[in-house]
C-alpha cells in the first residue's frame, strides 16, 4: 500500500468513526472533545508508516505534502478550534460570543494575510514551487518541525483549511446571533430540501398536527421559519419525489434505521 493509498484509508476511517460518534453524541462540545484524541491517532499512526515508508518519487512526496496530509492534519485543527469555541459560547452571552466571533476572524483574516503568498499559490493551483515547499530536502521552512514527516509547509497549508472550515462556522453562528429577537428557535435545517418535503408530507399524511386539519402550504410555512430555510415550489419537490425509480421514501427510510441504531446504541 501506497502513502496516498494509506492516507485515504484514514480519512475514509476518520469520517466514518464522526458518523458513529455523532449519532450518539451530536452536541458539538462533546463532539469536538472526542474528535480531537481520534484525528490526533489517526496523524500519528500516518506518522509511523511515514517512518517506514520511502517515497517512489518526488511527485508522490509533493502529492503526500501537499494535498494528502494537510486534509487529515486540518481537521486536527479544526476541531480544537471548535471544541474551543464550544467552551467559550457555554459560559457568555450572546454579545460577548458576537465580539468572540468577530475577534477570531480578524485573527484568520490576519494570518491569511502574513501567508498570502503562500495562501495564493496553493489556492490557485500553483505548482511551480513544489519542490520547495512540499518536499522535505528542498523546504526553506524554518521551525520546530519533524523533519521526516513534514516539510513546514504542509502544516502551514493544514492551519489554513482549518481556517477556512471555521470561518464558515463562524459566520453561520453570527448569522444566528443577529437574527431577530422574536425567532424562537435557534434551528437551522441542514439537510436537503426534498428531505424535508418527505417528512412534511408524512407528517400531514399522518394527521398528526391540529388533528389533521392542516394544509401542506401552511406546514411548509411553519417549518420554513422554524428551521430558517426557503422551500420553494413544494409540489414541484413532491411531484419529484414520486417519480423516483424505487424507494421514494429515501429520506424517512434513513431516518428510520438511524433511530433503531441509536436506540441500539443507547444500551452498550
Amino acid at each position: 500500500m501506497t502513502i496516498l493509498e494509506f492516507t485515504d484509508t484514514l480519512q475514509t476511517q476518520m469520517k466514518q468513526q464522526a458518523d458513529q460518534i455523532r449519532s450518539t453524541h451530536p452536541e458539538s462540545l462533546t463532539f469536538a472533545a472526542r474528535m480531537i484524541p481520534l484525528v490526533q491517532d489517526l496523524i500519528h499512526d500516518l506518522q509511523q508508516f511515514s517512518y517506514r515508508y520511502t517515497f517512489s518519487d518526488q511527485l508522490e512526496e509533493i502529492k503526500f505534502f501537499k494535498e494528502s496530509k494537510p486534509v487529515l492534519t486540518s481537521h486536527y485543527y479544526y476541531y480544537k478550534a471548535e471544541y474551543s469555541l464550544c467552551l467559550f459560547d457555554s459560559f457568555k452571552d450572546s454579545e460577548a460570543r458576537k465580539k468572540y466571533y468577530e475577534g477570531l476572524l480578524v485573527k484568520m483574516e490576519r494570518y491569511a494575510r502574513k501567508n498570502n503568498e503562500f495562501y495564493l499559490y496553493c489556492m490557485g493551483g500553483q505548482t511551480h514551487f513544489d519542490d520547495v515547499y512540499f518536499t522535505r530536502k528542498r523546504t526553506s521552512f524554518r521551525g520546530l518541525i519533524d523533519q521526516n514527516f513534514s516539510t513546514g509547509y504542509d502544516d502551514r497549508l493544514a492551519k489554513l483549511l482549518a481556517n477556512e472550515l471555521l470561518k464558515s462556522t463562524i459566520q453561520h453562528r453570527l448569522t444566528a446571533l443577529d437574527r431577530p429577537a422574536g425567532k424562537p428557535f435557534d434551528l437551522n435545517w441542514t439537510g436537503k430540501k426534498s428531505d424535508a418535503i418527505e417528512l412534511l408530507v408524512a407528517l400531514h399524511a399522518s394527521g398528526r398536527i391540529n388533528n389533521g386539519d392542516i394544509d401542506v402550504k401552511k406546514l411548509v410555512k411553519a417549518f420554513e421559519e422554524m428551521f430558517n430555510i426557503r422551500i420553494d415550489n413544494h409540489y414541484d419537490f413532491i411531484q419529484k419525489i414520486r417519480m423516483r425509480k424505487g424507494k421514494q421514501a429515501n429520506f424517512l427510510d434513513d431516518l428510520k434505521s438511524k433511530f433503531l441504531l441509536r436506540l441500539e446504541r443507547m444500551d452498550d
